[in-house]
């Protein structure tokens, strides 16, 4: 995420541990080449349920992963059975651009489909 606030928020972070080998990267991953899996940790935090594809995201955090790396993936979910998605008309939370939140087993599904699990 390229705004200021995730920036001053990764710097704090990075204060407690100044000898990590973590950087920020101020840009969007669409912003990123296809497929480059360069990264050994992808962060999607509150990104996947205002995709209106989200399986172009899954794929394109695949893309930007190395074999072996790790995906940290934060999003909203609903309780429900497998392949139940919600797709909110309008509003949801107070947000305009949700486009859909799955159920934990939906989202498993999906992932295990995409080769992230």
């Amino acid at each position: 995420d390229p705004t200021r606030l995730s920036g001053q928020q990764f710097k704090l972070l990075k204060s407690f541990i100044p000898k990590a080998p973590i950087h920020f990267l101020p840009f969007r991953l669409e912003d990123f080449p296809d497929k480059t899996h360069n990264f050994d940790v992808v962060c999607s935090m509150g990104v996947l349920y205002h995709c209106k594809s989200p399986f172009v995201h899954l794929e394109q955090l695949k893309g930007a992963l190395r074999k072996g790396g790790t995906l940290v993936l934060e999003t909203l979910i609903i309780e429900g059975p497998i392949n139940t998605v919600l797709v909110p008309e309008e509003r949801y939370a107070q947000m305009r651009n949700v486009w859909c939140i799955p159920t934990v087993d939906t989202l498993c599904l999906w992932l295990k489909r995409m080769g992230l699990i």
